[in-house]
């Protein structure tokens, strides 16, 4: 009965965590979520379960926290499948958390004298490698729903510029273990092998240490904030255009060819003509796929860009579709002087969305399924920049192309160097699900995170303005509406510690943790043979 009761609090758990997400952002319910998942794990652990129920109690809380969020899977097939598998894949991470955490947790505890102390850091590093390795696998990961990105309106966030999402999710998980040593502490870490006075003074001091720690924890990037790129001095004025789409069904949103690029081209006339004569404009910004139909090889599309090109007297860049060698790619184009000077293809795709894994299984045990995506697209192989010409500079803009944004490593890439984000997606197949509020809020983490200005573009939902210190600045343009804004653009030269080195530490706790993992495998290995 017991264990039935520390699963109902799991899953009580991870639903709490899902509201900490888009679009409810309580973002300190975190905080109640992840000490739920590490005290039901410790109920486990103290008590004659098997290690596979450790996995379970993760599995639960998993099930609830990835399948709070996740909703907006159930839109773009209109059914429940997509949302359940992948709440399941997701969760089944969560469980081998659970099992990993609670073994070495388990042996920590039971350690003698001091060491009792990893407990505190053995939490974040197994959790974070979790999050990295479920960004990697399957089909290149989904790096969606990390704590990271729940947390950027907390004080956590501040650690965004210094190490990125493991930064910030890493610490949020040291504070929660720390809250859990203050009210369920370590068994094994009274037993101290010397005095029975100094085991006495221990308890009386490690509850006060591990507030102190977990204090020092969150507010030391405020106290030593982390170095930022430098304002150049230099502003692009660009105009952002979510042109919206004809339909408002993933079936219908982009009706018959030209219908999204003629939205796109009449909304930016429609801009062009509200600013005065004088008022100038560096660059225009369209959003994925705004251009349905590829103006490299079609003379129709690319006489309607040019209207908007020779309109402001400005370069744009813009999303198409396309088809080179027989391949399909999800391309973004810098047009200038009536032709394609520089192009980027997203190279992190969609499995199931933008490619079908499996496609000769799928085709024939689910057709229908396998109809909705007729043709697989090709991954580009080249960083996430345009290097373009505008505003009388020679500048580079990182663009990663709508989920890109979720991916630590692409991101880290493109912002090196850059000055500015460019952020061009389509929220078309999730309608007005969380999905955009999501992306929005990843995006603000990134702008964070790299110290760079970010200008999100959508075709129908969440264009926004915002700061290298991820606040949205004025209006966001809300879901199937058109709408455009002009902003100034500062630009930035340098990188953030992030930015430098967060490859470097990301490695070094999946290193770590892959061989905390050996060793707890081998110690039982060695056990299981004394027996």
């Amino acid at each position: 009965m017991g264990f039935l009761i520390n699963l109902v609090v799991a899953f009580f758990g991870g639903w709490l965590g899902s509201y900490a997400f888009p679009h409810w952002n309580w973002w300190v319910l975190l905080g109640p979520s992840l000490m739920a998942l590490l005290l039901s794990l410790r109920y486990v652990e103290e008590r004659p379960h098997p290690a596979w129920s450790r996995g379970l109690v993760g599995f639960t809380w998993g099930l609830a926290f990835f399948g709070g969020q996740l909703t907006w899977l159930t839109v773009p097939a209109s059914s429940p499948v997509p949302w359940v598998a992948l709440t399941i894949l997701e969760a089944l991470f969560i469980a081998g958390f659970g099992v990993l955490w609670g073994a070495g947790d388990s042996r920590l505890q039971r350690s003698k004298g001091l060491f009792w102390i990893f407990t505190l850091l053995w939490a974040p590093v197994a959790w974070i490698a979790v999050e990295q390795i479920r960004a990697i696998v399957p089909f290149e990961g989904f790096p969606w729903s990390k704590l990271a990105f729940a947390l950027v309106d907390s004080p956590f966030a501040a650690w965004a510029p210094w190490c990125g999402s493991i930064a910030v999710g890493g610490v949020a998980m040291f504070v929660t273990i720390c809250a859990v040593e203050i009210f369920h502490p370590s068994r094994g870490r009274w037993r101290h092998p010397f005095k029975a006075f100094f085991s006495m003074f221990l308890a009386l001091t490690l509850r006060p240490l591990m507030v102190v720690l977990a204090v020092v924890a969150v507010l030391f990037p405020h106290l030593i904030p982390a170095g930022v790129p430098t304002a150049t001095g230099q502003s692009l004025k660009v105009a952002a255009v979510q042109g919206n789409t004809p339909g408002r069904t993933p079936q219908t949103a982009y009706g018959e060819p030209y219908d999204v690029l003629n939205h796109h081209v009449a909304e930016s006339l429609r801009l062009r003509e509200t600013l005065g004569p004088e008022e100038r404009v560096d660059l225009v910004v369209w959003a994925e796929n705004a251009a349905d139909m590829d103006p490299r090889i079609d003379a129709k599309a690319a006489a309607q860009i040019n209207r908007v090109t020779d309109a402001f007297a400005a370069p744009l860049i813009a999303g198409t579709l396309g088809f080179t060698n027989k391949e399909i790619k999800n391309t973004i184009i810098y047009w200038n002087n009536n032709e394609a000077i520089a192009t980027y293809s997203k190279k992190h795709l969609v499995p199931f969305g933008e490619y079908l894994p499996w496609r000769k299984y799928l085709e024939t045990l689910a057709p229908d399924f396998a109809a909705m995506i007729p043709e697989d697209m090709s991954p580009g192989n080249t960083k996430a920049q345009l290097k373009i010409f505008a505003g009388d500079k020679d500048i580079t803009v990182a663009t990663p192309i709508c989920y890109e944004i979720a991916d630590d490593a692409l991101v880290r890439e493109a912002a090196r160097g850059a000055n500015f984000i460019a952020l061009p997606t389509s929220n078309t197949f999730f309608g007005d699900s969380d999905e955009a509020d999501q992306q929005l809020a990843i995006a603000r983490f990134r702008a964070l995170e790299h110290g760079l200005d970010t200008v999100q573009v959508s075709t129908m939902d969440s264009t926004a303005r915002i700061d290298s210190h991820g606040n949205i600045l004025g209006k966001v343009i809300p879901n199937y509406t058109a709408g455009s804004f002009v902003t100034a653009v500062p630009l930035r030269s340098g990188a953030t510690p992030a930015t430098l080195y967060g490859e470097m530490l990301t490695r070094a706790i999946l290193v770590i943790f892959a061989g905390a993992t050996l060793l707890l495998l081998v110690m039982k290995v060695i056990e299981s043979r004394k027996r």
